[in-house]
This record gives C-alpha cells, structure tokens and sequence, in this order.
C-alpha cells in the first residue's frame, strides 16, 4: 500500500534583501535536454534487449495495440467536443477522408516488423457512433488480455474542451478511467498512452496530478516497485488544438528502436509533449538505492523544470545567488524586470535557496538538479 504523500520545502533563505543590480541568470538544466526537437522516446522493437546503453529507459520491448478513433458528428447538449483543425474550405463528406487517411497512416507505422501487433481496432464515425461504456469496456477486455510486455492505447479523434478528454457521443472518457483500468488489469506491465487530440496536454498534466496524489516520487525506481509503468504522449500542449493527419505524420520508424515520438513545434504550429514516468531520474543505476527524496514531485520534474531560474548579482555591494520557481504568470514579466539590473526575485515566485557568494554550492545545486532536472551519468 503506498502511503499518503507528505509535502516537504526545503528552505535555505539567507538575510539577504533578494535585490540584485548585477545579474546573470539562466533557465536550469531542462528534462527533456536543449535540443528538445531531437528527441526520440523508442516504444518498440522487433527484438528487446536487456542492458541497452541507456540504463535510465526501460528496455524497449514488443507491444500490443489498441487504436481507438472519435470522428462523430452527434454528441449529448452542451457537450464541449473539438475536432481537430482542418481548412475551412474541406466540405464534410472530405473530412472523413481526412480522418481515413489518418488513421491509415497509423496503421502503417505500427505494424509487426516495428514491434507492434494490433489487437483492437475500434472507430467512431457520423451514423455509426457508440457510447463511452462500450470503449472502456474494450480497453479493459483490451488491458486483461494483453500478451506482451507493454500495451500501446493510441487515441485519434475530438478532444473535450479545457481537459483533453476524449469524446463518444454521450460524453468523455477521461485519464481517470484509464488509469483504473490499467491498475485493476495491467498494473505491472508497460502502459503507453498516445493521446492526438484538441488539449491532450491536459492528460500528461493528469498523469503528474495521479502519480504525486498516490505519493509516488520522481523516478523510475519508485514507479518500477510499484509496478505504475506509464508513458503519456499528447499531439499538443494543454491549451492548444490539433490539426488532424499533422501528428501521426511526425510519428517516426526506427530500424532498432521501433517507433519514435519526438518533442517538438510541427507543422501546424501545436506542440507535442509528454511524460515518461518509468525513467530513472536520479544517478543511480536501477539495482541500485534511489537518491529522489520526499520533496521531488512529478509536477516539479515534468512542469515545473524549466520554472527554475538561478540569479545571480549583487546585494548590498557584496555577491549573492537565488534559485527561484517563477510563476508560470509571471515568466514574461520576470524577463522583463531582471533585464532593468534590480529585481526583488521574491514578488515573481518562491526562493528555493540564496546565499552569499558568486555560485550556489555544490550540495545545492545537486539538490535542485534531483528535484526539478536530470543528471548525467
């Protein structure tokens, strides 16, 4: 039984006033690296192989899938369903053509020979629309059957406005309802969720929101002896639309590691994300004593990263440093003051730690690299 979260800041707030006229700041180490772009996250293979070079990822494996689509054009009053984005001028009976021809290009990517076996194929189309009952039903037959290491539920279709959930004709399945599903029938085994919708940022947020409320912390060695072993892809950030047949474009096919998702702005101007919550994120090799402690959260390894800004200046004449978690509100406004040479660092967000000197120490900033940032090996 996991016991209940318990929330520790950790202080270390000097005297000092937090006014720096000179200044030298700089976003910490993101999770996800400087070259997000390049980012390749391998969920299949043709072939798993244990000791990969990369010991923080699980080893990839083969999968099961189950490819659910929401294409319907009836739904219950006052239903906030978004479809995707598409040209104005595309007439009705193209956009189902569109959404074919999305769905095929899916299909295609993940095939056996990448590692993928289909074992559910489950479409929602006007004048053939079903009620949500009967996709959570199939999920769960889906989940209890599984025969692989690893299941992939990938879902194509209309997004509810504000949540990302996805959308039947009587209502919305949300992150919730998955996330039951898998501990009732797969808990154990690899859950990868693909979710190409309107807003489906909002399930990555979920997932953060789910793993800190259980109180599991910020790295694979906890979700792996608790056997929660989730990955969240969403085709946009949390606030942002999609537009159809731009994502599983993006989708990529890897000779050795299957296929591939990458971090970035496509086309249409959306921007992927995701959450990989089986990833080790301290410096110790799985066999090995995790270092995360009870102060690393999810929302501050996968959110709240690149909120953390170390400045530097001067206070009272002599040297001093800040770590501060800017409000997400305030980012804009935080640029704009610490370029004027004063800022009072404490009206943006919290101070973490400060001190005297030029650089934070070293126990410091290997404290907020474990929080918020990945190490290198």
């Amino acid at each position: 039984k996991i016991p209940p979260y318990q929330w520790l800041m950790e202080t270390n707030l000097s005297k000092t006033q937090n006014k720096v006229s000179v200044y030298n700041y700089e976003v910490l180490q993101k999770i996800l690296s400087a070259e997000s772009s390049k980012i390749e996250s391998g969920e299949t293979t043709k072939s798993s192989q244990e000791g990969e070079s990369d010991w923080r990822n699980m080893p990839t494996c083969d999968m099961e899938m189950m490819l659910i689509s929401s294409y319907g054009d009836e739904f219950i009053p006052l239903f906030d369903a978004v479809p995707k984005l598409q040209d104005n001028t595309v007439k009705a009976n193209e956009k189902i053509t569109l959404a074919r021809k999305e769905l095929d290009v899916i299909l295609d990517k993940c095939r056996v020979d990448n590692g993928v076996m289909l074992k559910y194929f489950c479409t929602d189309f006007p004048g053939a629309q079903f009620p949500k009952d009967y996709y959570l039903d199939r999920v769960k037959r889906f989940f209890e059957q599984c025969d692989k290491d690893g299941a992939l539920l990938w879902y194509t279709g209309h997004g509810e406005r504000g949540t990302g959930n996805w959308c039947f004709k009587d209502g919305a399945i949300t992150f919730d309802d998955i996330f039951g599903l898998y501990m009732d029938h797969l808990r154990g085994k690899r859950l990868t969720v693909v979710s190409d919708c309107s807003y489906s940022g909002n399930w990555v947020k979920d997932c953060v929101k789910k793993m800190d409320e259980i109180g599991i912390l910020s790295c694979g060695h906890h979700t792996r002896e608790q056997g929660i072993l989730l990955k969240v892809f969403s085709s946009c950030q949390e606030n942002e639309e999609a537009t159809i047949g731009t994502y599983s474009k993006a989708i990529g096919n890897n000779e050795k590691k299957g296929i591939t998702f990458s971090v970035k702005q496509l086309d249409s101007g959306q921007n992927t994300w995701y959450g990989d919550f089986r990833y080790i994120n301290c410096r110790k090799k799985p066999s090995e004593q995790c270092e995360i402690r009870s102060n690393s959260t999810w929302e501050d390894r996968i959110i709240n990263f690149s909120l953390v800004y170390v400045v530097r200046g001067k206070d009272k004449g002599k040297p001093a440093w800040h770590y501060v978690l800017v409000d997400k509100a305030k980012v804009e406004e935080f640029k704009i003051q610490i370029k004027t040479g004063t800022i009072d660092v404490a009206n943006y967000g919290k101070v973490l730690y400060s001190g005297w000197g030029n650089n934070p120490p070293e126990d410091i900033v290997t404290k907020i690299k474990l929080r918020f940032g990945v190490l290198d090996p």
